[in-house]
């Protein structure tokens, strides 16, 4: 009586096999053609680094300022004059030209300052 017989009423019974426990499979991963999401935006206050940043600049107008500052220091004050001077020529190059535009002009204010000092003391000692 293994067979069916389409004349019976009823079909026979399906054998009921007991399943061991299998576990699951492990989630699927993504594709790898599925890119991650773009970073946040930097916050307004944020110092970011890489493409908005102009390190050559900022030491240009750092340098200025302390030539602006030690002018009437001969050795100190022209030589952070020429560091100025130099770094935010270069400075003014890259993007933002803030910081080396205003070290740029510090720099030729203090030039004006270290000439004019130097020619009252050359007047001054030939009298």
């Amino acid at each position: 009586m293994d067979s069916y017989d389409p004349r019976m009423d009823e079909p026979p019974p399906i054998p009921v096999v007991e399943q061991e426990n299998i576990p699951a499979p492990p989630p699927a991963r993504p594709s790898s053609t599925v890119s991650p999401p773009p970073p946040p935006p930097p916050f307004a206050g944020e110092v970011t680094s890489g493409e908005n940043a102009n390190a050559i600049g900022l030491i240009g107008f750092v340098f200025s300022v302390l030539s602006a500052v030690t002018c009437l220091v001969p050795i100190y004050g022209w030589g952070c004059w020429l560091v100025g001077f130099v770094c935010s020529c270069i400075g003014l190059s890259r993007r933002p030209k803030s910081f080396a535009l205003a070290g740029l002009i510090i720099c030729l204010v203090s030039a004006m300052l270290m000439v004019g000092f130097f020619v009252i003391i050359i007047s001054a000692s030939t009298k």
